[in-house]
């Protein structure tokens, strides 16, 4: 008896021993699995970044008149994606001046104020209003050419209606969160004298970028909230890890914000709100992201909290694309060339169709007739 009680008490740990291993096996398999289902839809960054002072890249890129003394920030792979940036002490990195070059094969023009988009004074001309947009990836235009980015066939929408004259004005970077637009817009972007300031939130990495100092392998400044301030206050605009440490300075600190999200996004939210408003201009978030995986919890805790804290911002805009595609019927595939490693990243078709559901939006919103207001939805 005693013997068998020893056999079945064996057999049982054996048999727990292959439960647990096989547990840990099927985890590893699904960890990978969903890595590589992250890396697809664009969730997790791509790979490392490699660099080069300006007289090398010049030496690849002829076209290129490099300022001198830049540092160039080629990401690994640039020659398909077109991802070569500048050093700034600022933003951390940003778009390289006067250059052209390819995005998947789709023309890239860097126009001489480092903006994706045509030549643009400054001084806004007489009878023209203006849409300042912000924004990363999405609003650069990853994988589409310079004419079919969302902002370029907004722009062509709005011409084709009569009243006044809209400019697009399109300010993205790849890889940008919401702390670098919003020193963009401070320090650059409200010398473009807009009307309505858009921020283009993806709500899959923008959070998560405006919570650390480095990130796709770069280095960037990270908002710092005052200890002082209250929960309801908006706190002064601090930032540290400035100036980013440079490549091949070291990584710098790895510093991140252990707060909860929505301690760091609403200061940040709130800043852009401020600045545009003070500079009589109007706020608008566009968000979305949650097309990439409508499950995905974390997601969809960042989009819910970004609108409700512009929903806090007295007469701002909010726009959720994300829903917009999913009440037209639209899935992923209708957004992305899936013969193409975008990493989810919108087509010529998925752009067309936010151009056309931004178009929508501010016609209802009435606010582009001249000298009215938007109203929040």
């Amino acid at each position: 008896m005693n013997q068998d009680g020893d056999r079945n008490t064996k057999s049982r740990a054996r048999r727990l021993r292959r439960f647990r291993i096989a547990i840990s096996l099927a985890s590893f398999v699904c960890s990978v699995l969903v890595g590589l289902a992250l890396i697809r839809i664009g969730l997790i960054p791509p790979g490392p970044f490699k660099f080069a002072l300006s007289e090398e890249a010049a030496a690849r890129h002829p076209s290129y008149p490099a300022p001198e003394g830049a540092l160039i920030l080629e990401e690994q792979g640039a020659d398909k994606t077109g991802h070569r940036y500048i050093y700034d002490e600022i933003l951390g990195w940003k778009n390289i001046p006067n250059w052209k070059s390819t995005t998947f094969g789709k023309q890239l023009t860097i126009n001489s104020k480092g903006l994706r988009d045509k030549e643009r004074p400054y001084a806004k001309p007489p009878d023209v209003k203006r849409i300042l947009v912000l924004g990363d990836s999405f609003a650069w235009g990853y994988g589409v050419a310079d004419d079919e980015i969302f902002t370029s066939v907004l722009e062509d929408l709005l011409a084709r209606r009569s009243g006044p004259k809209w400019e697009v004005i399109n300010t993205g970077v790849s890889g940008w969160s919401t702390d670098q637009q919003y020193l963009f817009l401070r320090d650059e972007g409200l010398k473009y004298e807009p009307d309505i300031v858009l921020l283009a939130f993806c709500s899959a990495n923008d959070v998560k970028g405006s919570m650390t100092a480095r990130i796709y392998g770069l280095s960037k400044p990270l908002y710092r909230r005052s200890p002082s301030a209250s929960s309801n206050t908006n706190a002064p605009m601090d930032f540290i890890n400035l100036p980013p440490p440079k490549p091949g300075e070291g990584s710098g600190q790895h510093m991140t914000f252990s707060g909860p999200s929505q301690a760091i996004m609403e200061p940040l939210l709130h800043g852009i709100y401020d600045l545009a408003v003070r500079n009589d201009a109007q706020f608008m978030m566009a968000s979305f992201g949650r097309f990439l995986n409508p499950a995905h919890a974390e997601v969809k805790r960042w989009a819910k909290e970004a609108r409700a804290i512009v929903s806090r911002l007295d007469g701002s805009m909010f726009l959720d694309v994300d829903f917009e595609f999913w009440d037209r019927g639209l899935a992923l595939e209708d957004l992305v060339d899936e013969s193409i490693e975008h990493d989810g990243h919108w087509d010529a078709d998925g752009h067309r169709l936010v151009a056309e559901i931004l178009y929508d939006f501010l016609e209802k919103q009435n606010a582009l007739n001249a000298d009215t207001d938007g109203v929040q939805r």
